[in-house]
């Protein structure tokens, strides 16, 4: 019976300790459960942080893609028009150039005429 009670009473000891260590243990489980919750927490906010700001930079890509076209698209348009301001700049020059031939002869006809007749007076 003694050595029962010496058994039992180890046993009991044991038993004690190894309830002390199934308390740590759940404490331990304990706060890594509350790590792994936080840490998923700050994960979960950091992704959704990315994405807005990756969000924002497809959005700002897609404004300068935009931008760019309309810059492409007015700057064919300027170049056109200058083109057309070149040619009708060309054309009056030749105009007024075959004006001012027109003119300078009909002048000269003139001052021929005239000196013609003050040679006759």
């Amino acid at each position: 019976i003694s050595e029962l009670h010496k058994r039992l009473h180890e046993t009991e000891g044991n038993l004690s300790s190894v309830k002390s260590e199934k308390a740590t243990l759940n404490k331990m489980l304990e706060q890594v459960e509350h790590d792994i919750k936080a840490l998923s927490t700050e994960i979960n906010e950091s992704k959704a942080s990315k994405k807005r700001e990756s969000m924002k930079w497809v959005e700002e890509k897609r404004k300068l893609k935009r931008r760019l076209r309309e810059s492409e698209k007015t700057l064919v348009m300027v170049a056109e028009e200058k083109e057309r301001a070149v040619k009708c700049k060309a054309e009056s020059e030749k105009t007024m150039s075959t004006q001012l031939n027109e003119t300078k002869e009909k002048n000269f006809k003139s001052l021929t005429i005239l000196q013609a007749q003050l040679q006759e007076t």
